[in-house]
């Protein structure tokens, strides 16, 4: 969840629930200035919502039926991001990491925008990368492999907002 500080009255969002809350208490003010993805973009962005739908069973559906009468519906994170920043969204939701996390490297995007994991269940997906057996180059296909596994390509993932999958990588090396 990412948030315009100046814009949120002074909460925090760590769920979507909390979101919702917010919502409910502010519904004049907040009609069409939340974000989310188009669940009918693509096969990924309709996953997210279901994911957390999965998790939270009977409790997401009213949470869902207090947001998304709120939200406008993006095909960007980017979107999102830059929407958000800029004032038109209050928030956004289900917005992936690699959208806005190298962005808070930008002191004056940190000091305006909020943004928190939801602790009511964190949608994460893994990203697949392998060599085809057909592949025109499979040396290079190889050694591109090798980089994104080593430890200075996970760390580089983690930078861009991925997250990095080898344990010998610390905090500190990919924070913003």
């Amino acid at each position: 969840i990412i948030w315009n500080k100046a814009l949120a009255g002074g909460k925090t969002f760590d769920s979507m629930a909390g979101l919702a809350d917010a919502a409910r208490e502010n519904a004049d003010k907040w009609a069409g200035r939340l974000g989310t993805y188009d669940a009918g973009a693509g096969s990924l962005t309709a996953t997210f919502l279901a994911g957390w739908a999965q998790v939270q069973g009977g409790k997401a559906w009213p949470i869902l039926d207090q947001l998304g009468p709120l939200s406008k519906v993006e095909r960007s994170g980017g979107t999102m991001t830059e929407k958000t920043l800029n004032g038109e969204y209050i928030a956004s939701y289900m917005v992936g990491a690699a959208a806005f996390y190298p962005r808070l490297r930008d002191g004056a995007i940190r000091t305006a925008m909020g943004w928190s994991f939801m602790k009511d269940g964190q949608v994460a997906f893994p990203r697949g990368i392998a060599i085809t057996k057909g592949a025109r180059s499979p040396a290079s296909a190889k050694l591109l492999l090798d980089y994104a596994l080593s430890k200075e390509g996970q760390i580089g993932f983690g930078q861009g907002g991925l997250t990095p999958v080898r344990v010998d990588i610390a905090k500190d090396e990919i924070s913003v």
